[in-house]
């Protein structure tokens, strides 16, 4: 898949700062067709072009660790805007995926950040408030700590303050298991009957 010039100066943010508690491992160690979740994240950036991105974790070497107790994936974006400047230069925006959703496709991850960067807006897909794409603005900054001040934890809180445009996705596309996350065994085990139809 080819890299768009509009995404270009997009970030790839993947979450992996979850505590796993119900799977009972870290689930960026878990694996799908010989790879790990993280490697499928990351694979899944760069088959876009975004090769500048960051994985947010308290656990993963070399990762983007939290500031913030207990604000879920809130903490992973507080994070984000406290890097050294020098890591955000020229970032517009962010395109924020889970690790836990391994079946998603890279084309529409594509068509998520092409249509936040070209349209300048925040936006996720109709229903689905993960994965999604945000102005790394002023706007973005001050809604983020209005919204942790006030213990809102919900992402699609978030997303409905920065008025984010719910966008349609070709239903060919986007198959009805792109969305299904893994939180448990039993989950694991469905994603991968998933992955073999």
């Amino acid at each position: 898949m080819s890299a768009d010039s509009s995404i270009k100066n997009t970030l790839g943010l993947i979450l992996a700062g979850g505590r796993s508690s119900r799977m009972g491992v870290d689930k960026s160690t878990l694996s799908l067709s010989g790879e790990s979740f993280l490697q499928l994240a990351i694979k899944r950036f760069e088959s876009i072009g975004i090769h500048n991105y960051v994985v947010s974790s308290n656990s993963l070497e070399g990762a983007m660790a939290d500031r913030l107790f207990d604000k879920g994936p809130l903490a992973a974006l507080d994070a984000l805007l406290n890097l050294p400047q020098s890591r955000l230069n020229n970032v517009d925006g962010v395109l924020v995926v889970p690790i836990d959703m391994p079946l998603f496709p890279a084309a529409s991850l594509k068509q998520l950040a092409l249509q936040g960067a070209e349209r300048h807006f925040a936006c996720y897909f109709r229903s689905h408030p993960m994965p999604f794409f945000i102005q790394l603005d002023a706007q973005f900054a001050a809604t983020l700590k209005q919204q942790i001040e006030s213990d809102d934890r919900s992402i699609f809180s978030l997303l409905k303050k920065l008025s984010a445009v719910e966008i349609n996705y070709n239903k060919g596309q986007i198959a009805k298991d792109a969305f299904y996350n893994v939180n448990t065994p039993e989950q694991m085990q469905k994603v991968e009957q998933m992955n073999q139809c």
